[in-house]
């Protein structure tokens, strides 16, 4: 179960283009160095044109240890189409 829903999750998001533009992770030929770039060049990019720039970093990798598993069902139903009769669980 563990690799089959986040195939079936991939190719729905991806059938249904719901992937945020800016999105890397999971995503065929993107990786944390495209992001990474893709960063780098927008910052280098407003320092050219004498903007400030400005870098928040976090670390989630723990967010979905406490995440309210409800929520994250009714979002996932509301935003991506994603329900229990669905073909993806």
């Amino acid at each position: 179960m563990e690799k089959l829903i986040p195939k079936r999750l991939e190719t729905h998001l991806s059938s249904h283009r719901l992937h945020d533009k800016l999105q890397s992770v999971y995503r065929t030929d993107n990786s944390t160095q495209t992001a990474l770039l893709e960063v780098h060049h927008d910052i280098t990019e407003g320092l050219d044109r004498k903007c400030m720039a400005a870098l928040l970093l976090f670390d989630l990798s723990a967010a979905f240890d406490v995440i309210n598993h409800k929520i994250l069902q009714t979002r996932l139903e509301h935003s991506f189409g994603v329900t229990r009769r669905s073909s993806l669980i």
